[in-house]
């Protein structure tokens, strides 16, 4: 029964991410969003800046104890991409608590999510 599968709408609106020090030109940000493991979805990345809106809908496959990770990167043209945070959503623990739809601070950026808990059968 908790491992059955339903649909979770998630959408991901926008970040204020920490400028780095030493960094003149402003970030390309884009955020990846994991479900237990699986491939990443990503949004669209934002160019030139620190406070990225994304407003970016996901349908997630879930059970009712899955873990999303949602992790926020700065887009380089000609290096690696730096890894900037990452906030994780217990969805069984946001089940029990019925939260609003703002998540806690971590990892040195402020990630609000509007979150549409609401399940149903895929």
């Amino acid at each position: 029964e908790h491992n059955r599968l339903h649909q979770l709408k998630l959408l991901v609106t926008n970040a204020k991410l920490k400028e780095p020090p030493g960094l003149f030109n402003k970030g390309d940000p884009y955020a990846e969003v994991t479900v237990d493991g699986q491939p990443p979805h990503r949004t669209d990345t934002v160019k030139a800046t620190w406070e990225p809106c994304w407003n970016h809908p996901f349908d997630l496959l879930v059970s009712e104890r899955s873990e999303i990770e949602i992790k926020v990167f700065i887009k380089y043209r000609f290096k690696n991409d730096l890894y900037v945070g990452c906030n994780t959503i217990n969805l069984a623990q946001l089940l029990r608590q019925n939260v609003n739809n703002r998540l806690p601070v971590s990892s040195g950026f402020d990630c609000c999510i509007d979150k549409h808990v609401v399940l149903y059968d895929k």
